[in-house]
């Protein structure tokens, strides 16, 4: 029995860490981390195809409201990310996580 994961499932549990203000910055890293690696592997495009809605090419290739959904919820995550400040240096890295995983959501096929 093979089941499908659904991109809400795989992603909703790192997105409630990063938008948890009484998570610390390193979690709050990790988390951020997680995310930019499924962007950059392209998690999120490879459990959904897009959708052949039968328009030219141009038109064609809509990807499923779910996964779209799930890409919206990752960049509004990220952009309302809090995390308790502790660690000026762990400050640090998770602020370069946020500016990362914004990066990434800008070039993948979802941000374009």
């Amino acid at each position: 029995n093979t089941q499908i994961v659904k991109p809400k499932d795989l992603f909703s549990p790192f997105l409630e860490a990063i938008r948890a203000s009484a998570v610390g910055a390193s979690a709050t890293s990790l988390a951020l981390t997680a995310v930019h690696k499924m962007l950059a592997h392209r998690i999120l495009t490879s459990l959904s195809a897009p959708v052949d809605n039968g328009l030219d090419k141009e038109e064609k290739d809509e990807f499923p409201k779910e996964t779209v959904e799930v890409f919206f919820d990752v960049v509004d995550s990220v952009i309302h990310c809090h995390f308790e400040q502790t660690d000026t240096g762990a400050d640090e890295i998770a602020i370069m996580w946020i500016l990362e995983v914004l990066k990434e959501s800008v070039s993948c096929e979802y941000g374009r």
